[in-house]
């Protein structure tokens, strides 16, 4: 093993927070940390991490062409430098960040042998039926659907090993496109250096007003599945049988306001702080400002099952903060009841008596490290050996 791999991240836009930014940084950390030199080439300005044993290759995307023009545009450029790099590389493996329209893998399958690992967080399709909120955009991407269908199943045929989140990830693969002995489920991961457990700096405490209160928080970007709606409505509930309660809104995105309006409406809104959004150095502090973390994810609007892996939920993991989590997907598989609370999605009451209860009975999640990126890292090294 030479010890080198190339790692392709190539956002049709720059991004500063979410999921995604927290999940290629957790890979990017859990391949140095076990042992590899990592050449990043990306589109992106926004470096999520630097180390030493990290090199970054920025290729511009300056392309004005509507999209997916600009990315099948951008593949062009991309292909020769990405080609020039493997040659001086000889990398043991290439992790690409599955993006719609870069089609990358078959453009380089047959000149290089490097094992081809494509890492595939949910199906656009899917996504653009329930998930796209502009009409213009929706009618667009339904237009585009055969097409993008196709890509996808090419995109996925080309990887010598596919990369999902979840079970319910994998069923959908092969549901969809037949595709199964190749395909490695992980979960997603926190980096142990960045969440920890930690005294409240009283500053922040300060700052938002929250000395002597019980503080429930949650941390995201307001997504459609998120269930920060969820949330909001049960701070009633909450404080009609408990007035010593804070309720922390940390990020920002789509249904915020939403959120906003709820809490308004109920008159619960000088009980709650939206922090608004929260560099990723400092995400830790914030969290650890809480006594109990939320997540209340809801199902998917199809009634099919939930297919995520919410970083979040890792990220309470490592600050031993105790959590509350909806009972569906992977969450009701890795957790038990001895070490999280379980909600019912969409359900504000059943969240406000889990709350209530968790603020004076705290629980643990055991073995924390198993959710460490090092060790999501490794599993997938060891896939490929």
């Amino acid at each position: 093993m030479r010890n080198n791999l190339i790692y392709l991240w190539f956002p049709p836009k720059n991004y500063e927070i979410g999921g995604m930014c927290a999940h290629v940084k957790g890979i990017l950390s859990g391949f140095i940390n076990n042992g590899y030199n990592v050449t990043l080439i990306t589109s992106s300005v926004n470096i999520p991490i630097k180390h030493q044993n990290l090199k970054v290759e920025f290729i511009e995307n300056k392309s004005k062409l509507p999209y997916p023009l600009n990315m099948i545009e951008y593949t062009k450029k991309m292909i020769p430098v990405v080609m020039s790099k493997i040659k001086e590389i000889n990398p043991d493996f290439i992790y690409h960040r599955y993006e719609l329209f870069v089609d990358i893998f078959q453009k380089i399958r047959k000149k290089t042998n490097s094992e081809l690992l494509l890492e595939y967080n949910g199906s656009y399709v899917w996504m653009i039926k329930h998930w796209t909120g502009n009409p213009f955009k929706k009618i667009a991407g339904v237009m585009l659907l055969p097409l993008i269908k196709s890509f996808e199943k090419r995109q996925l045929i080309s990887a010598n090993k596919v990369i999902v989140v979840s079970a319910a990830q994998k069923k959908e693969i092969l549901n969809d496109y037949n595709i199964n002995e190749k395909v490695l489920s992980v979960t997603n991961g926190y980096d142990p250096k960045v969440f920890y457990k930690k005294d409240k700096i009283q500053k922040l405490v300060d700052k938002y007003e929250l000395n002597g209160r019980k503080v429930i928080g949650f941390s995201g970007t307001f997504g459609p599945w998120h269930g920060t709606e969820i949330f909001a409505k049960s701070i009633k509930l909450i404080l009609s049988k408990r007035r010593d309660v804070s309720f922390l809104f940390i990020g920002d995105g789509l249904l915020k306001k939403d959120c906003e309006k709820i809490v308004q409406e109920d008159g619960v809104f000088n009980n709650c702080v939206f922090v608004g959004k929260v560099p990723f150095a400092q995400m830790n502090d914030y969290l650890n400002l809480c006594d109990v973390l939320v997540n209340p994810t809801i199902e998917n609007k199809d009634g099919s099952e939930f297919f995520g892996s919410p970083t979040k939920l890792f990220e309470y993991v490592g600050t031993e903060r105790t959590i509350i989590t909806s009972h569906i997907g992977q969450m009701k598989e890795l957790f038990s009841e001895n070490e999280v609370y379980f909600v019912n999605p969409g359900d504000p009451v059943d969240l406000s008596n889990k709350i209530l209860n968790a603020i004076t009975n705290s629980r643990k999640v055991e073995n924390k490290e198993k959710y460490t990126w090092k060790e999501i890292a490794k599993d997938i090294i060891n896939s490929i050996k």
